[in-house]
């Protein structure tokens, strides 16, 4: 199915970094609404937001029959994460689809006859309230079952383990193409903890919880839905930007430094996670390669937003690179070698120009042996490190009825229409 993506304006904009936050994932109960109901004011400060580009998550651990019980209209939410992040639902398209498998049936019909009532069952859910939480773990541990009860405002719900408010806005926002970073969340109560955490920029309302408070990065001044309507405003305004400075614990750690500042500690060197540029720089050979692909994995592992690497043709460097590889030495390790199916043959080619002098040279049968095995493509990747040029090879390479002839003279036109033959 084709999901809601981010407009083409505010994702560009994203890029260069005009905007931060994209998405405001929101609470339901405490937070945009008040008694169960989300006031026409709220309504239209998400209304527009959304025209701004942006997208708005609804967040809650209510049951989807239920919240459309006290909320009829939800074209206002772009997404919705119902059941404490065990469904997802998509107002436009009114699809549903559980993210995990919820309790077997036995689970609900073993609490009924402990007398635990009222009790809801919902795509996955299993809820009741305090004080049934005792006979709702006495049955999870006498039934062997691997699940997790999470407490809110009195509600207890049972769902299976991992599974968060925080699991589904990530299920969501993967959905949207968009990641926790560009996310503001909003929230009041206990089981808000987690995907305020997993936000860029942590908000809780006037009315929340003291200990979401102590955790968030702004409190608003009001309360309910006009917390939220203050919270978009300022979004829609600023972008947040005042509340940088707050947010340093996203900054990437680059390592440390001993300078006179420091008293002999290790000052640490960080990166802005938001709206910083990087640039590599160093000899041939000097690590570049390996420095930034490090920093890259270990960004991915720390969950860290993807980043753009945009390289910058037509530089003397690039120059310099282009002479290298058409008639320098890359190097004995690095060079390609004409070997021939038998391995009789031990010819290298250290650069493109004596590539392409072998290539006139070698006999049919070895030619094609190591066309047909794509040997050409990948020492043009892995050595040239020229993905265009090794793509236009690689080409040729799966060409069905391709002659020894003809596709020595197309990898010779792909090469020399990107390097200049030395004088």
């Amino acid at each position: 199915m084709s999901r809601g993506r981010t407009s083409s304006a505010l994702r560009s904009a994203s890029y260069i970094g005009v905007v931060r936050y994209q998405v405001l994932a929101a609470d339901y109960d405490g937070t945009l609404a008040h008694h169960g109901v989300l006031d026409a004011e709220t309504r239209d400060a998400l209304e527009r937001f959304r025209r701004s580009g942006r997208k708005v998550v609804l967040v809650t651990g209510r049951e989807l029959g239920d919240l459309a019980r006290v909320c009829p209209d939800l074209a206002v939410f772009d997404v919705i994460v119902a059941e404490n992040g065990a469904v997802l639902h998509w107002p436009p398209t009114r699809e549903t689809r559980a993210l995990c498998e919820g309790p077997k049936p036995a689970f609900a019909e073993a609490l009924r006859a402990r007398g635990v009532s009222p009790l809801s069952v919902g795509h996955v859910i299993v809820a009741t309230w305090e004080p049934h939480q005792a006979a709702v773990l006495e049955t999870i541990h006498d039934m062997g079952l691997e699940l997790q009860v999470i407490f809110n405002k009195g509600a207890v719900m049972v769902l299976p383990t991992g599974v968060n408010k925080a699991t589904g806005l990530a299920a969501a926002l993967e959905h949207l193409g968009l990641s926790p970073h560009n996310a503001v969340g909003v929230g009041d109560a206990e089981n808000d903890h987690a995907f305020l955490a997993s936000c860029e920029c942590a908000v809780a309302v006037a009315n929340a919880l003291d200990g979401v408070k102590a955790k968030a990065d702004l409190v608003t001044r009001g309360d309910h839905g006009a917390g939220v309507r203050e919270l978009v405003d300022r979004v829609l305004g600023s972008d947040l930007a005042e509340l940088a400075p707050k947010l340093r614990r996203h900054d990437i750690l680059l390592g440390h430094r001993l300078d006179a500042e420091s008293d002999g500690d290790a000052a640490e060197v960080r990166l802005p996670a938001h709206g910083a540029n990087l640039l590599v720089v160093g000899h041939s050979g000097g690590g570049k390669t390996t420095f930034t692909a490090s920093l890259l994995d270990w960004m991915r592992a720390a969950g860290e937003p993807p980043v753009v690497i945009r390289t910058i043709p037509g530089t003397a460097d690039r120059r310099r690179h282009v002479k290298k590889y058409a008639a320098g030495d890359v190097g004995a390790d690095r060079s390609f070698y004409f070997r021939g199916p038998k391995g009789k043959l031990n010819l290298r080619a250290q650069n493109l120009e004596l590539f392409l002098q072998l290539a006139d040279g070698v006999d049919d049968e070895t030619w094609m042996h190591h066309l047909e095995r794509g040997d050409y493509s990948k020492w043009v990747y892995e050595t040239i490190k020229d993905e265009d040029l090794a793509a236009d090879i690689e080409a040729v390479e799966r060409s069905p009825s391709g002659a020894p002839r003809e596709t020595r003279a197309q990898v010779r036109g792909a090469i020399e229409a990107r390097y200049t033959k030395p004088a």
